[in-house]
């Protein structure tokens, strides 16, 4: 099918600037393939479209905050953001920003939110890859995770179109408002991941989903992330032909392939020549001692529902996961057991807040949200990341994986020295302080092992 077999004229001032109110009185057009009907009902008449035991999927996937007002200082000019998905590197992101070739490595850009607000919060750019900036925020003050960053500086997300149409008609709305009205009623604060909403979803209202409970027709809870690339236009002739930009990312075939000469597996593509046609053909028809390909997928983008890395596992096929990687660690500050450490090749991964207990826990003086993180860019850079190790042990935030060469300095502060005195200093032999002495202690812990009760 070519794409021009689906342009139809459109009234652009037909385009909505805001959502239908209530939610559930937007306009829905029945098909009934049965009777070759069209009807024209609102989404509230789902009650009675719909039949008993029928089934709903939602998608509890909530919206980020991932349009970013950004300024740079050095240069005293601003520009636009969008987040389009976590980076490889871990708290990395993929930044589309507008005017991208004006920017250099190492740029610090401000976040202003959506009242012009500057909270200290920074995304620095790190380099660019094919499509967009892979950057790196670093918070304020304010202090917190990225979601919270977003929540504090970052802007909804709305449609492409939707900004335009309401820039024509030189409408403004307030984005707490636009942030509270696009997310669906169902959406979960834990699934906070996609940078646009389910948009079918939004019309439901918490009383239409209890209707059709209340009819027997069912609803399951799933969680698929929406990706930038929904606002991303079709700009081929030929929907059979490969989308734009897919020349640019590599391909199940041109990953690695088995050089028969040398007799092991090379990265690359091989040459090939007119010359040799016949030959693939004669040895595409007979069986093979050596895998025909390997194709590389990028777990966090898999695990995050891109529909490309979908891969068909056939018998005989073989799965290969790259082991943790194995070096240093170090540590110091206000931890209790400063000094170098083993990342082992094992199973598992070592979290931060793992490797801190490894290390003997935080002194008394350490303040947890005042935890550096150092860790090398390549042979020759680093970037310091700063980590509230409380939020984290809260479940509050997520924890970090370590890696190899990694250095987590433990801070403290002016106040937390006296603090610790403080805390301390209530402590007396008879067991009636803050700490209970363990001679004192037998009817919580029971006798101590010995000769005496």
């Amino acid at each position: 099918m070519r794409t021009a077999e689906l342009d139809y004229d459109f009234d652009p001032t037909l385009v909505a600037t805001a959502p239908a109110e209530p939610r559930d009185a937007a306009r829905l057009l029945v098909v009934d393939r049965a009777r070759g009907s069209i009807e024209h009902r609102t989404v509230r008449d789902l009650t009675e479209i719909l039949r008993a035991n029928d089934q709903l999927f939602v998608n509890e996937t909530s919206v980020l905050r991932a349009r970013l007002a950004l300024f740079d200082t050095a240069r005293d000019r601003s520009t636009e953001g969008l987040l389009l998905e976590p980076g490889v590197e871990a708290h990395t992101w993929r930044v589309l920003v507008r005017h991208a070739k004006k920017f250099h490595d190492g740029d610090l850009l401000s976040l202003r939110d959506a009242h012009g607000h500057d909270h200290g919060d920074q995304l620095q750019l790190i380099r660019r890859d094919a499509e967009a900036w892979i950057a790196r925020f670093s918070t304020g003050p304010s202090g917190g995770g990225i979601a919270t960053l977003l929540e504090r500086s970052g802007h909804t997300p709305l449609p492409p179109y939707i900004l335009k149409a309401r820039k024509d008609r030189q409408q403004s709305f307030d984005d707490d408002l636009d942030r509270a009205e696009y997310q669906t009623v169902y959406a979960q604060e834990s699934a906070r991941a996609s940078v646009a909403a389910p948009t079918a979803g939004l019309h439901f209202t918490d009383e239409l989903l209890q209707k059709l409970a209340d009819r027997a027709i069912g609803a399951t809870a799933i969680t698929l992330h929406v990706g930038a690339g929904t606002f991303k236009p079709v700009d081929v002739d030929d929907l059979a032909e490969p989308k734009a930009g897919d020349a640019a990312k590599p391909t199940p075939t041109s990953g690695f392939y088995f050089d028969e000469t040398l007799g092991r597996w090379k990265r690359g593509s091989p040459n090939r020549t007119p010359s040799d046609r016949a030959t693939r053909a004669t040895a595409a028809a007979a069986p093979s001692m050596y895998a025909t390909r390997i194709i590389e997928v990028d777990y966090q983008r898999f695990v995050e529902g891109d529909p490309n890395l979908n891969v068909v596992i056939r018998p005989g096929d073989i799965i290969y996961v790259e082991p943790p990687e194995t070096g240093f660690l170090y540590i110091d500050g206000e931890i209790n057991r400063i000094g170098v450490y083993e990342l082992q090749n094992t199973n598992g991964r070592l979290t931060l807040s793992r490797f801190v207990s490894a290390a003997g826990g935080l002194s008394p003086t350490a303040i947890p949200n005042r935890v550096d993180l150092v860790r090398m860019l390549g042979n020759d850079r680093e970037a310091t990341m700063r980590i509230d190790l409380a939020a984290i042990r809260n479940r509050s935030e997520p924890d970090v994986y370590m890696q190899a060469n990694d250095h987590v300095i433990i801070g403290t502060n002016f106040f937390a020295t006296p603090l610790a005195v403080i805390r301390n200093g209530f402590r007396m032999t008879y067991g009636f302080g803050f700490l209970l002495d363990r001679n004192f202690g037998n009817d919580v812990f029971g006798p101590p092992p010995g000769t005496f009760n």
